[in-house]
């Protein structure tokens, strides 16, 4: 039975037994209501658990009781009176029999620095409703969405207005303000914290009053007050100043040292001006209002009046020295010169041309040109000391007195295009160039193969002779083809001749030898040239009229080296070369072993000539020692006899002599040998004991 929904029975009751009466009945869980409408009309409910009975007749249908979360609500309308109520949750909400649910609405939670706006839809009222809460809407109610009460710290401000009747307030912090229902709050905006040197400009826009705030302060301001950005306090040193206009344009000047706080009306024009402190060798330029311009030198602390300025800044005047001078044109084009030493300082009108000069100084080497700007001549100054030109004359350039050497020449063109040719050992041998004329020169040849790539400008020509070399190629008649490294030694020897008849010396002259020695070596074989290559090109070259006919003379020339161009060919050459040298070496080996022994023989052979004669020399020494000898001992033995023969014979004294010469010999030969490192053993009986007791008479 449970199970089933609807369920007829048929009832007896108690106090009529004999009559019986049919009826309904259905079971309700816990979240269930049954909704009964009679045949009459009539309305009821039957909320569960459990079951109820009702009458056949009787239109039934089931419905959930409302289980409504948190922070939500439900709106039910009553059919029977069309009143409406609002069930906030949670909670399980059983409707009446003639209500139902028309509307879920979620209920806004309000932190404790929120707040909204809720207006009657009914009456058109509106109210701020401030958290923390969760407020549940009215049926007529609609909601804004949460907004954030202004959180103000000790330096932050609202202005807050009054939408009925318009008036304004301001709201200070430190606090959480919650707007009233008609209050109006602008954005948070922070209060003017001034320092010492700093302030405000407040406006009352109501009445339009300006005034200055200074710090040190933190300005809260009223609500009618519009504040300008902050500012600095002028704070100016001795040497600082200010320019002021006021509303009306009146300018003023304050100066230093001082703190000037401008009045609102007033602007101050170009910040702080520095005020121009010259030195001695300074100056400024300063115009008035009236355009009229002043100089004004230091030393001094200039500070310009409110109409004046200083134009072209801080000018460092013109120091000159002994031997300097400037050249300036004054407002009516009038140019002068002003020399050192001394200071010099442009009126405001004076115009320098081309700055500080050094006068020239005029010596024995230097002279001046100088362009008279009048006439349009030119003059060579030569008169010695410094020279300084005066307002209409020009220095065209400083020149050099041209020495010549004896054995260098020039030419200088004048004014008529005629040539003058000097000789350094003339008469003319040191000058200065006169004016109208130029110095004629040339570009001379410099590179290897004369051909114009390297050149080097001559104007002193030196007749001494010297050496250029020279390479080229050319081929022998069995077609070889050489590459030829030569050097000239020549020199010039006419300068008429070689400015009228060449430009470049050296290559003319290379180039005409190049083509007679070409013409020369291609009748000859190649190992013709290997045996007499200097003398084939010196007879091409030298003796030829054509350099005499431009003032040069060819007067040798040495080949240096030659190589064949092809590689191949060169090495052949090169082994012919190393053939021929060692041959030559080889000879020349020989012949110097040959002449060494030459000289040594002949060494030898004087060496013997040289014995022979002190052979023959010593010999003659000992005849004439002996000779000598002999006399004394002649002379000896013929004294010794004429004293002996007084007491003894003559056969007597010889013998006794004898034995005496005989002893001394021995003696001396005794000695000798004792003086010599010669040891000598003799026996007693080898020995002769001789007295050396003088004789007796």
């Amino acid at each position: 039975i449970l199970k089933l929904q609807f369920l007829y029975l048929i009832v007896r009751p108690h106090s009529e037994p004999n009559q019986t009466m049919a009826c309904c009945f259905t079971c309700l869980g816990d979240e269930e209501q049954l909704v009964m409408e009679s045949c009459t009309g009539e309305f009821s409910v039957e909320n569960g658990p459990g079951c109820k009975c009702f009458a056949p007749w009787t239109s039934t249908h089931k419905r959930s009781v409302l289980l409504i979360p948190a922070g939500q609500a439900r709106i039910i309308l009553d059919k029977s009176t069309a009143g409406v109520r609002v069930v906030a949750g949670p909670c399980r909400e059983w409707m009446g029999e003639r209500e139902e649910q028309t509307k879920v609405i979620d209920c806004p939670q309000l932190a404790q620095s929120q707040y909204m706006v809720v207006r009657d839809q009914s009456t058109g009222k509106t109210e701020n409703v401030v958290g923390p809460m969760v407020y549940v809407p009215g049926a007529h109610e609609s909601c804004g969405a949460p907004q954030q009460c202004p959180q103000l710290t000790h330096e932050e401000y609202i202005v807050v207005t009054d939408s009925r009747t318009g008036t304004m307030k301001t709201v200070m912090g430190p606090q959480i303000y919650a707007p009233g229902k008609y209050d109006q709050v602008s954005g948070v905006k922070k209060c003017s914290a001034l320092s010492q040197q700093e302030y405000i400009i407040v406006t009352d826009t109501n009445s339009g009053e300006m005034r200055n705030v200074v710090g040190p302060t933190l300005y809260q301001p009223g609500p009618y007050d519009s504040v300008s950005n902050k500012q600095s306090v002028y704070n100016l040193s001795r040497n600082e100043y200010i320019y002021i206009q006021d509303g009306e344009g009146c300018l003023k000047m304050v100066r230093g040292e001082a703190r000037v706080i401008p009045e609102p009306l007033e602007t101050v024009l170009g910040g702080v001006r520095k005020a121009v402190n010259l030195s001695k060798n300074e100056y400024i330029y300063v115009q008035d209002e009236e355009g009229r311009i002043r100089v004004v030198r230091g030393e001094a602390l200039v500070i310009p009046s409110p109409l004046e300025q200083v134009i072209g800044g801080v000018r460092t005047a013109l120091n000159l020295a002994k031997n300097e001078y400037v050249r300036i044109k004054d407002e009516e084009g009038v140019m002068r010169v002003e020399r050192g030493e001394g200071r010099i300082i442009p009126g405001p009108y004076d115009e320098v041309i081309d700055g500080v000069h050094s006068a020239v100084n005029i010596d024995h080497h230097t002279a001046v040109l100088v362009r008279n700007e009048d006439t349009g001549s030119l003059i060579l100054h030569t008169e010695h000391g410094l020279f300084f030109p005066t307002a209409y004359q020009q220095i065209v350039r400083t020149e050099k007195k041209i020495i010549l050497e004896q054995y260098q020449s020039m030419v200088y063109k004048d004014k008529t295009g005629k040539f003058h040719y000097v000789r350094g050992d003339g008469d003319m041998r040191d000058f200065f160039l006169p004016p109208f004329c130029e110095v004629v020169s040339q570009e001379w040849s410099t590179d290897l193969r004369k051909e114009h790539t390297s050149v080097e400008k001559v104007w002193k020509f030196d007749r001494r002779p010297s050496y250029m070399n020279y390479e080229f190629n050319c081929r022998t008649m069995d077609n070889v083809e050489l590459i030829v490294d030569v050097s000239f030694f020549w020199g010039i020897i006419d300068v008429q001749l070689l400015v009228e008849k060449t430009a470049d010396a050296p290559g003319d002259t290379c180039t005409h030898a190049r083509s007679s020695i070409i013409q020369q070596v291609s009748k000859i074989q190649l190992m013709d040239f290997l045996e007499n290559f200097n003398s084939i090109i010196r007879e091409a070259c030298v003796g030829d009229e054509f350099y005499r006919e431009r003032g040069v003379d060819l007067i040798s020339v040495e080949v240096l080296k030659f190589q064949c161009a092809s590689g191949e060919t060169d090495m052949i050459l090169q082994d012919i070369i190393k053939e021929t040298a060692d041959r030559l070496k080889k000879k020349e080996r020989q012949k110097g072993e040959n002449d060494v022994a030459l000289s040594r023989l002949g060494g030898e052979i004087e060496e013997e000539r040289m014995k022979k004669e002190l052979i023959e020399l010593q010999k003659s020494h000992l005849v004439t020692g002996a000779r000598i000898e002999g006399d004394a001992e002649a002379s000896q033995l013929t004294a010794f006899l004429e004293r002996a023969t007084k007491e003894l014979s003559r056969e007597q004294a010889m013998t006794m002599y004898m034995a005496l010469h005989n002893s001394k010999t021995q003696i001396e030969s005794v000695r000798a040998l004792s003086q010599g490192a010669t040891q000598m053993y003799l026996t007693p009986n080898d020995v002769t004991k001789i007295s050396m007791q003088p004789l007796s008479k």
